[in-house]
């Protein structure tokens, strides 16, 4: 009998798959089966099937053509940045949030640039950037029209922009302000009957109310978020709402045990996403510990732990992702110039009567398309190298790293607890610093000398800003900041500079450290790092360190050198 059951659970689930996938299943164009599996990923995002719904977007941009300007280019980038949110990726969800604004702007489309700017804050957000994270969404409540049009895709709407607007208030302790624009999302809400945000925005009184220390009306509205997100099939934001009414039962041990019993059991019957599920435990890890309930906070921490465990597996994953999706990119940028070439080859009857010029013309295609190629074979080599090291030296570890220091941190027992939350710490912050450099490497928009000097100044005006060391910065007036300086090129010499000031700092003993970036002969740009420290000594040697460096000038055909004298100097001179 339970056999026969298990066949007609399979059976039904097939045919229920085959419902959703029957649209895409019958599409004869890429055109079509851009557009139907754009769908199916939008449906797996809203039941929080976050792995299918990236799977489905990853198979819209294999049919979706890479160089179109269109509603869906858009919507492909926006989708794929409010996943990146969904799974704590919100460093990427951002790039893609901006790439989005982008081509809003291109298609001169309001209601796109306001959903585009309100992915943007969302990811700012999280980051922690709350100035930046404000702005992003008053620019898409300035964008969002009076009365939008119909749109290919569903967008965000108004409603959604104030609720979030009244989060980041509340979160920087503005609890007026914060009930102001929630008032306003929430009367929208009702208007529209906008399911998920009727549930948010009561969600979002609660966490205003339990902020201003009124517990009553804050639960009540916890309460009646459960209520309506339950009824909307929003069990994400129920589960959310479930872990914010323990903060305040903390002194009704018996209340606060059948909330998160309750919590427990929705994700037990519900498909609810890992940063929610992670979150509600975070929350129940709090109160808990403030209940000093140590068996139970022993339970959570290790669910946390394999939660943690679970979403860093699926984030490697996401960044492998990404990292393929840049050579496939490339791949198709190739194959359009191929295919571009191979249609100037069909010559016609025409053609063949004036063949002299023809010749010309092909000869000219075919050193103009080998010189394109030379270009795009280096740029997918770097941007394969970037991706090889985003994998390798990030992917392995940041997301975890800050949530076991977080947990560590939590209850210190011992002197020897603390040093090591400390050293995961700042391993963490290490990780951070490399993403955001190869983020930056990998943007266009810093290829120029100008992007790469600024960059660099900040970087050691930060290293050095709570010491004693004074820090000069100088570049030559014949420089020309405009010059172009690929991504390849600055994230090589920013490593390098980076290891040379790292050991004046820890090693030198210098009360000044000087940077000077010049051009010699218009053709070689030369840095020179110095200090007025001890030199290099058998005790302060750079050990891998100066090998690394050789080893990265080598590979830009340039050559460093290392002076020992008054402290130490380093000249490094590569051909731009």
């Amino acid at each position: 009998m339970k056999s026969f059951l298990i066949i007609i659970l399979l059976f039904l689930f097939a045919d229920y798959n085959g419902q959703i996938t029957k649209g895409f299943d019958g599409c004869k164009t890429n055109e079509c089966k851009a557009k139907g599996s754009f769908k199916i990923s939008k449906y797996y995002l809203e039941i929080d099937s976050i792995n299918l719904s990236q799977k489905w977007l990853d198979i819209t941009k294999d049919y979706h053509p890479e160089n179109s300007n269109n509603a869906l280019s858009f919507h492909i980038l926006s989708l794929q940045s409010e996943i990146f949110y969904y799974v704590g990726l919100s460093q990427f969800g951002n790039q893609e949030a901006k790439k989005a604004v982008k081509k809003a702007k291109i298609l001169n489309d309001s209601l796109m640039i306001a959903d585009a700017y309100f992915f943007e804050g969302l990811n700012l957000y999280e980051l922690g950037k709350n100035q930046e994270a404000e702005k992003s969404f008053r620019l898409s409540l300035k964008f969002y029209p009076e009365n939008p049009k119909k749109s290919l895709f569903e967008t965000i709407g108004n409603e959604h922009i104030l609720n979030n607007i009244s989060q980041l208030k509340r979160t920087i302790g503005e609890a007026d302000s914060a009930l102001y624009y929630n008032q306003k999302a929430y009367d929208i809400a009702l208007k529209k009957n906008s399911k998920r945000a009727i549930a948010n925005c009561e969600q979002t009184f609660g966490e205003i109310y339990q902020s201003k220390g009124d517990l009553i009306q804050s639960n009540q509205f916890f309460l009646k978020s459960i209520e309506s997100a339950k009824r909307f099939r929003n069990f994400d934001v129920a589960l959310l709402s479930y872990g914010l009414l323990l903060k305040n039962e903390i002194q009704n041990p018996k209340v606060c045990k059948d909330y998160f019993d309750q919590g427990e059991k929705l994700i037990e019957q519900q498909n609810v996403n890992l940063f929610f599920r992670r979150t509600f435990y975070e929350y129940a890890l709090q109160a808990f510990e403030k209940m000093n309930s140590s068996e139970d906070v022993r339970k959570i921490q290790s669910k946390i732990i394999s939660l943690v465990n679970e979403e860093k597996s699926k984030n490697n994953a996401y960044i492998q992702d990404i990292s393929n999706q840049y050579i496939k990119n490339e791949n198709k940028l190739l194959n359009l110039e191929i295919e571009k070439l191979k249609r100037k080859r069909k010559i016609s009857v025409l053609q063949l009567l004036v063949a002299g010029l023809t010749i010309v013309i092909m000869a000219l295609t075919i050193i103009i398309f080998r010189r394109k190629n030379k270009i795009q074979q280096k740029l997918l080599q770097q941007k394969t190298d970037i991706s090889k090291d985003l994998h390798d030296d990030i992917g392995s570890g940041l997301g975890s790293i800050l949530i076991h220091s977080q947990l560590l941190s939590n209850k210190i027992s011992s002197e020897q607890q603390q040093k090591l939350s400390s050293k995961i710490y700042e391993v963490g912050k290490e990780i951070s610093q490399k993403l955001n450099t190869f983020i930056w490497s990998l943007s266009n928009e810093n290829n120029d000398l100008r992007s790469f000097c600024e960059y660099v100044f900040s970087y050691a005006n930060n290293l050095t800003e709570e010491t004693d060391i004074k820090l000069i910065c100088t570049k030559s007036e014949t420089l020309d900041l405009s010059k172009e300086l690929d991504g390849q090129i600055r994230k090589n010499l920013f490593f390098c500079i980076k290891e040379i000031l790292n050991n004046s700092l820890k090693h030198s003993s210098a009360k000044t450290i000087k940077i000077s970036v010049n051009i010699i002969d218009k053709k070689n740009l030369e840095i020179i790092i110095s200090d007025d420290g001890t030199g290099l000594t058998k005790e302060n040697q750079f050990g891998n360190g100066m090998t690394n460096i050789k080893n990265r000038v080598k590979s830009l055909n340039g050559n460093v050198s290392f002076q020992n004298s008054n402290g130490l100097t380093a000249i490094i001179i590569v051909p731009i």
